[in-house]
């Protein structure tokens, strides 16, 4: 049944562009007017309709009948999309396709219907294989409903269609569910945010949580929102925009602003009140339309609310039934996903109750920054929804909400049953200090807070007693701090103006400190460009654009960098809290997006409870785009893990480019500063591999050794298990070498790359050659040995590994690298290895824990080398001719703990390889490990001298049959033509889903820098879907070349002084990445006619 009800005015923009709401009604076959029935609103998505067979015919009355129910749907604004206006411009398909002035218009347009048009458009593009086009070629959508609300107007007409429900039928008010799908599902969550009383269960597939900018703003185009055809295959696209309304001025009425975007964000926080309704959230693991990270904050957020049923659909939760694949909505059965919610919802012991938001007459009020919505329900006139424009101070407003120095109360009463304090200096200073049971109203305030939304602060200070800091006031009543063991004042400002005046004097002192990449300011060593000219070209280009070249920054002068500061600061960390002045005032006077903040005394932590309104400083941060990590009574190394996880978290390259205010310098705080830069330097190698062109060789190595029919290993381990010797090449080598080969027969030997040689020339025989360096072939090491020798010996390579080297070895025995590229062609049936680099060291661990080692003895695996030693490795390795400076002080940049309390002079990357060890030890805490020699400490393995280390061995080692069980865990039980094909199918769409989702960013209009970080981040998101998964091609072959853009943009947009001259950048930035994905599809195609030709070719040079 069709039932039509008056239209909704949309609040906000104040205008209605129809005359009629439309419903669509089911019910059951055997309907009673007289009788109550449950209530199911279906939402479908874009593309669906209320209306359509599908809804009409299928789904609702599926539901109604099993579940005895009325079912509606609604037209809501904005779901038809049939009878929209197109337009094309002729002059730039004519200009790009360099056709004659009007052959556009009368080859493909003139006498033609819609579907004739694209019909011959796709057939042109096809033609031409041609299958992604310029959002410049973008068709212009004008829909019929003039413009999106985007979720908002919707959610709205939704409960006005439950309040006409409600008055002419019978329903039973505990059992009003939705079930919401994409779009829906993000208009399901809004009705639960506006309505939190009245709803049973909302079942949401694969919804948004937050506005869509290529829905609200005029002229974005993305590839969300595009005209899509599959011709043998392959995905062909025409780039759509849709005319809007809102317009980009923030002047007008139309400015779609924060407030706006607020309203419609369900993941804030301070939006969310206690409900019955229960959420069950289903989202698919790849899904690059609506993201999962951004599902998962909502839905963490919520429970402590709701009840939340969160589902992550991964490749076994895929049945060919329930959910088909894991792209955006998953191709899900509606009907048996409401069938298995119902039965969930069955066991869940929480009932709604019999009322919804009209019966109670709810008012919720939604606080927007400059904007408040307010939602009034009534049985007798139904929704009110009003929104009021609120005056901003202007203090506030030009920083988003940040704090005023309004905000922060001075006691001026401080000194009531206050006890006096010696005199300070020259002049006669009273100061005078609190009681111990002194409260105040920010400290009232401060706990209830804590208490209601951030309970481990809560117990932190709620019994705490101040034994070595505690409040005092100056003499004009201002607040201090007095530190009971020096008997003084902690800030040495006696009255509130020279504390203020000092504060912002420090504030003002800031300036940047920026990590950039030799790369990024045009250097680079010269085979680096030559081996990287796609990456090299990127970068170049956003250099030459961008604010480096400007400030005549280039690799040979970061001079400019000196000192450099604007007002925005992507992520500040600050050192001590004490009274908090210093935070409250950089926010009123900065634009802040990230904060970390460090106070290892719980005492000047409870000290800022009475001056700082924390709940106004977290609600400054809970919103989109920012965040703040509090570290309270911890130590320096707890407060490095705890910022790291946090701004790992939210967005990387904040490292590279961030603000220090060291407000109280503690012992903590000076150890956290120092130790904090290894530690961002670490985690920035760890977040990735190398950008495409470095990737790509290990991917067409990889295919290459599938075409070789190699050995790869299976995940199998030994029967029996074995010693290993690990053997590296690290100075400590020299003193152990007489060890092993005494002892060569007691164990397996894994030699680790360029240790093969002092070995062979000791006169041991390893039983296996380690090699994970895809340029190990170039210098022909082999060669420089007895080759005779080197054919008793096993290959163990990494699958990026050249063939080439093959047939100098024994036998080949691949084992595959995690998170690169080639290792996903085979599939499940081999296994991956995890920490195998960076250095050849952390291959040899690996792999000889995963085959079965029960004991392993690491020799000359040092990870760097004593502070008074000469060379960083051990004596007869090819580091002897190198014509790199070997020395310890040409390498060494930082100091470590050694094995027996000695100093190790060592690099990021050593660091780096040490912590992937210590790992990869902790993953095997069965074997017995022995750190051999005076190296680095390893955390986990005995740290063993040369003359501790056993004279004889118990039992007997058959080294014959040990190596035939090695062998064993390795085949080649896979069809190469099988594979190959799957890369060519399969494998390449991936890439080109990905590649698209990316360049759908080329059509984002941020206005302000801290837009445009909020657009990176989401950026940096898409670059990292399926970043774990270890079959999926697109994340280890392509992230890190984006995550390098990102960072060059993130940087310059974050220094330029202006938002006008940042959203230039940004625009420039657009065209180059649409440049570098162009390049990397060329480039590709490329690379697999070699694979295919079964050619012989070098990606790079030698390094």
């Amino acid at each position: 049944m069709k039932r039509t009800i008056q239209s909704v005015m949309d609040p906000e923009l104040q205008l209605n562009t129809k005359s009629d709401l439309v419903y669509y009604i089911t019910f059951p076959d055997n309907y009673n007017p007289a009788v109550e029935y449950p209530l199911i609103i279906s939402i479908d998505g874009y593309g669906g309709h209320p209306g359509s067979e599908y809804q009409s015919e299928k789904l609702r009355p599926y539901l109604s009948e099993k579940y005895e129910s009325i079912v509606v749907g609604v037209s809501y604004h904005g779901i038809n999309r049939t009878g929209s206006v197109v337009e094309f411009s002729p002059e730039a398909w004519e200009s790009i396709f360099d056709l004659e002035p009007g052959e556009f218009t009368k080859r493909f347009v003139a006498g033609k219907p819609m579907d004739k048009i694209f019909d011959d458009i796709f057939a042109f593009l096809v033609e031409r294989k041609i299958s992604r086009l310029s959002p410049l070629l973008a068709v212009k959508t004008t829909l019929p409903d003039k413009y999106s609300s985007f979720g908002f107007l919707p959610a709205i007409e939704h409960l006005n269609v439950l309040y006409d429900i409600l008055s002419n039928y019978k329903i039973k008010l505990s059992e009003i569910n939705i079930l919401g799908t994409s779009y829906g599902g993000y208009i399901a969550l809004l009705m639960g945010k506006f309505a939190p009383h009245t709803f049973n269960f909302i079942i949401d597939n694969s919804g948004f949580v937050a506005t869509q900018f290529s829905e609200i703003h005029p002229s974005l185009v993305t590839s969300s929102a595009s005209y899509m055809r599959m011709v043998n295959g392959k995905r062909y696209e025409i780039p759509a925009t849709t005319k809007s309304l809102w317009e980009n001025n923030e002047f007008s009425e139309k400015y779609f602003s924060d407030a706006n975007r607020m309203i419609r964000n369900v993941t804030v926080k301070e939006h969310m009140l206690e409900s019955d309704t229960k959420y069950f959230s289903y989202h698919s693991k790849k899904d690059i339309i609506a993201l999962l990270a951004e599902k998962k904050m909502f839905c963490d957020k919520l429970k402590e609310f709701a009840y939340v049923d969160f589902s992550e659909i991964g490749d076994k939760e895929i049945d060919g039934s329930l959910f088909k694949n894991l792209n955006h909505g998953m191709n899900a059965s509606l009907r048996k996903l409401y069938d298995v919610t119902f039965q969930k919802n069955a066991l869940v012991n929480k009932q709604h109750k019999y009322q919804t938001d009209f019966h109670l007459k709810s008012k919720h009020v939604f606080d927007c920054f400059s904007k408040k919505y307010e939602f009034t329900y009534c049985l007798d006139k139904g929704l009110e929804v009003k929104v009021t424009s609120l005056k901003m101070n202007p203090s506030v407003s030009n920083h988003n909400n940040c704090i005023d120095d309004k905000d922060i109360p001075l006691n001026s009463t401080m000194q009531n049953d206050m006890k006096k304090q010696p005199t300070i200096g020259t002049k006669t200073l009273t100061l005078t200090h609190l009681p111990p049971s002194y409260k105040n109203d920010i400290f009232n305030q401060n706990l209830a807070y804590f208490k209601a939304k951030h309970p481990s602060l809560y117990n932190m200070v709620i019994n705490h007693k101040c034994n070595e800091y505690w409040l005092c006031s100056n003499p004009d009543g201002s607040p201090n701090i007095y530190e009971i063991k020096s008997n003084s004042p902690l800030y040495k400002v006696y009255n509130k103006k020279s504390l203020f005046d000092n504060i912002n004097k420090n504030i003002s002192g800031l300036s940047a400190n920026a990590t950039i990449a030799e790369a990024f300011v045009g250097g680079g060593n010269d085979r680096w460009k030559i081996n990287s000219p796609i990456q090299c070209q990127m970068l170049n280009d956003l250099f030459a654009n961008g604010i480096f070249k400007k400030l005549g920054v280039n690799y040979d002068n970061l001079a400019p960098f000196n000192n450099y500061k604007t007002d925005f600061m992507p992520l500040v960390r600050v050192y001590g809290i004490g009274l908090g002045y210093h935070i409250t005032e950089l926010l009123r006077t900065r634009n802040v997006c990230y904060m970390t903040i460090y106070e290892p005394h719980l005492d000047l932590f409870y000290t800022s409870l009475f001056t700082v309104p924390w709940n106004l400083l977290f609600k400054y941060f809970d919103t989109n785009g920012k965040g703040v990590n509090l570290v309270i009574g911890d130590t320096a190394d707890k407060a490095v893990l705890s910022n790291i996880t946090f701004i790992k978290n939210r967005f990387m390259p904040l490292t590279s480019y961030f603000y220090r205010l060291n407000h109280l310098n503690s012992l903590q705080s000076k150890e956290l500063i120092q130790k904090e830069p290894q530690s961002d330097s670490i985690e920035r190698s760890q977040s990735d591999a190398g950008w495409y062109e470095d990737q790509r060789t290990g991917f067409y190595m990889s295919a290459r050794n599938i075409k070789k029919r190699n050995k790869f290993y299976t995940g199998r381990r030994t029967k029996k298990t074995f010693r290993a010797f690990v053997v590296g090449s690290g100075p400590s080598l020299n003193d152990s070498i007489s060890y092993i080969e005494k002892h060569q027969n007691d164990a397996l030997i894994f030699s680790c790359g360029s240790a093969i040689t002092p070995l062979l020339k000791a006169g041991i025989i390893p039983d296996y050659e380690i090699v994970q360096e895809r340029t190990w072939h170039f210098p022909k090491h082999e060669e420089k040995h007895d080759l005779a020798l080197v054919k008793q010996i096993s290959l163990l390579k990494l699958n990026v590994v050249s063939p080439k080297i093959d047939h100098y070895y024994k036998e080949t025995l691949v084992f595959q690298k995690f998170r690169d590229p080639g290792s996903s062609f085979l599939g499940k049936d081999y296994a991956v290895t995890t920490a195998v680099n960076p250095t050849v060291t952390n291959a040899g661990i690996a792999i000889s824990a995963a085959l079965g080692a029960k004991e392993v003895y690491l020799f000359g695996v040092d990870y760097g080398a004593p502070a008074e030693g000469k060379k960083m490795h051990a004596a007869n390795t090819l580091h002897d001719h190198s014509p790199v400076d070997d020395s310890v002080d040409a390498k060494a940049t930082s100091d470590i703990p050694g094995n027996f309390g000695s100093t190790i002079r060592t690099t990021s990357v050593l660091s780096w390889s040490l912590q992937t060890t210590e790992m990869k030890i902790a993953e095997f805490p069965k074997i017995r490990w022995y750190n051999v020699g005076e190296g680095a400490r390893i955390s986990g393995a005995i740290p063993t001298k040369v003359e501790n280390l056993p004279k004889k061995y118990s039992g007997k080692t058959s080294k014959k049959d040990l190596r035939k069980q090695v062998s064993s865990c390795f085949n080649n039980n896979y069809s190469s033509d099988e594979i190959l094909n799957r890369l060519k199918t399969v494998q390449m769409n991936q890439i080109e889903e990905y590649l698209q989702s990316l360049l759908g960013f080329t059509t984002a209009t941020p206005q302000t820098r801290e837009e445009i970080i909020n657009t990176l981040q989401l950026l940096y998101s898409a670059v990292n879907v399926g970043k774990n998964q270890t079959n999926f091609l697109p994340s280890s072959l392509l992230p890190y070349g984006f995550m390098q853009f990102i960072t060059s943009v993130f940087i310059q947009c974050s220094m330029e002084p202006t938002d006008e001259g940042a959203v230039q950048f940004f625009e420039t930035s657009k065209r180059i990445l649409a440049e570098y994905i162009n390049s990397i599809q060329t480039d590709i195609q490329k690379m697999l006619d070699y694979i295919e030709r079964d050619e012989e070719t070098e990606l790079i040079e030698a390094w």
